[in-house]
């Protein structure tokens, strides 16, 4: 990012303030929520952002799409940034600057990429508990097996 004292919001023209969660910085605008992200820090802070909501996430609850806005201007270089439907799905579109690696959401769209990236932390734990159930009903049955193998063993003697 640039050496920049505060940089404008590109959708309000407010002022972009540095945060700091769980050790990530990013930006974000305190008049419309929008914020600023380099690509390699929004994992990280996508997952902070799932971990607040990630008991009242349903697999069942509808999501709205949030329609497509003009992209902005790179509020680093000002080069036009290219939106994406996140996790190809036509639910979110945050816009990035590949040169210069920043990514832009606006609340309603950091909202949903927050929730389908909680949903998909739900649907894999849930997948590695049904997993480890199947393992250890398996285990169960093994051991039955090799129980009963041992007993008839014993009793042939």
């Amino acid at each position: 990012m640039g050496d920049e004292e505060a940089m404008p919001c590109r959708a309000c023209g407010g002022g972009l303030e540095e945060v700091e969660v769980e050790g990530r910085l990013f930006w974000m605008c305190r008049g419309c929520g929008s914020t600023l992200v380099e690509q390699r820090d929004l994992i990280p802070v996508l997952t902070s952002a799932a971990r607040a909501i990630a008991d009242a996430v349903s697999f069942d609850e509808h999501i709205d799409p949030v329609p497509p806005a003009p992209a902005p201007a790179c509020p680093d270089c000002d080069r036009k940034m290219e939106a994406f439907g996140y996790m190809g799905t036509h639910l979110a579109f945050p816009a990035r600057c590949a040169p210069c690696s920043l990514v832009w959401m606006g609340p309603e769209v950091m909202g949903v990429m927050t929730l389908l990236f909680a949903r998909t932390n739900l649907r894999h734990d849930t997948r590695v508990a049904d997993m480890q159930a199947q393992l250890a009903e398996m285990d169960r049955r093994m051991t039955a097996v090799v129980m009963n193998r041992v007993r008839e063993s014993w009793m042939m003697r």
